[in-house]
């Protein structure tokens, strides 16, 4: 089992805290932008899965959960 505390702490210990540091830099700034829409898109849309088959179609799919999130987001913001 991969354990991200212990995996850190031996990277810190080898010399790679800078590593470190700019993990959790990049952590910060992917909780604050991307993961409150997804958990928008999941939780009050209530987009769970996809309903079609196919690479093509999931990705027509997902273009449309996009597309009413932005729009209901332009809505919102009075655009």
């Amino acid at each position: 089992m991969f354990d991200n505390k212990s995996y850190f702490h031996v990277a810190k210990n080898l010399g790679h805290g800078w590593f470190y540091t700019v993990h959790l830099a990049n952590l910060r700034l992917t909780r604050s932008t991307v993961e409150p829409v997804f958990g928008i898109i999941k939780e009050i849309m209530g987009f769970r899965r996809f309903m079609l088959r196919g690479l093509e179609a999931i990705k027509g799919e997902w273009l449309l959960v996009c597309m009413a999130f932005n729009l209901k987001r332009l809505c919102v913001l009075n655009f």
